[in-house]
């Protein structure tokens, strides 16, 4: 229930600074590293402070080539979705990213993580019900392949991650080294194309751009924290279909989005799912 809790706060802060970035790029009130940026900073403060400050931290040098693997894949995963943001429909990126629920599935499972019968059944319920609900169109196509290769990635990054945080390290030892290099990346890139170098940090203190960092900290550091009460095809499943809820409804009310019935109708049916994935008395 705890990871349930996690997931729904921090999909909904993350559609929340998603749809103000998409918004805002296409003003161009932001360049695309800077919004990554943006998605980025917050999260990354948080998240060092924890592992200075916090108890029971801990680094394991054993950890150094899962964890280097995982940095580069991270840095790739950013960028596809950042360009999934600014390119593709919003219900476009929900439903695609489904692509990585019953991978991850398959993952943990071979990782010896218990999975019941009843949750496999819930991830494939919710995955084959989205897939089915997804209607193309010539709008729905335009960056599909972006928000789609960020789910394969996605499997391996979370797979890395959960992996790390199980035999090695702590969840904010581990998610500020990473978020650390990712965020540098981003402000590297938004520094040389920007006319004004201090540009990324200027945003920061704008009303709308700055509750756009807030909010996506908010989404980094509670999702860091959900996958540590729950196999990672459980979270990720519950992580991508709220996420999809939220693209949908943000998607329809500003950036008129067409197909809510259709697409509503299909989240209602993934919540049989979401009760065989999380109800306490089937696992």
């Amino acid at each position: 229930m705890l990871a349930l809790l996690l997931v729904l706060s921090s999909t909904l802060s993350e559609e929340i600074s998603q749809s103000i970035g998409k918004s805002s790029v296409r003003r161009r009130r932001e360049t695309i590293y800077h919004l990554g940026f943006l998605e980025l900073f917050w999260g990354t403060v948080v998240m060092i402070a924890l592992a200075f400050w916090a108890p029971h931290n801990h680094f394991d040098v054993r950890s150094l080539p899962t964890l280097s693997v995982r940095i580069v894949l991270e840095v790739l995963m950013a960028y596809l979705n950042v360009e999934a943001i600014i390119k593709a429909e919003r219900s476009t990126v929900g439903f695609l990213r489904l692509v990585s629920i019953p991978l991850l599935l398959i993952v943990d499972i071979t990782l010896g993580y218990h999975i019941t019968p009843i949750q496999i059944g819930g991830v494939l319920v919710m995955f084959f019900a989205l897939m089915f609900a997804f209607h193309h169109n010539p709008a729905g196509r335009r960056g599909a392949w972006l928000a789609a290769l960020s789910g394969f990635v996605a499997v391996a990054t979370v797979s890395l991650y959960k992996f790390d945080i199980t035999h090695y390290n702590s969840v904010p030892v581990e998610q500020a080294i990473v978020m650390s290099v990712v965020l540098s990346v981003f402000y590297i890139g938004g520094y040389r194309r920007a006319t004004h170098g201090l540009q990324a940090l200027k945003l920061l203190f704008r009303p709308v751009s700055g509750t756009q960092a807030f909010t996506s900290g908010l989404s980094a550091v509670l999702g860091s924290y959900a996958i540590q009460f729950a196999p990672a095809s459980v979270v990720i499943a519950l992580k991508r279909t709220f996420a999809l809820l939220w693209a949908v409804l943000f998607g329809h009310t500003y950036f008129r989005e067409h197909s809510l019935r259709r697409k509503l109708g299909s989240f209602a049916f993934t919540a049989v799912g979401i009760v065989l994935l999380v109800n306490p008395q089937w696992h």
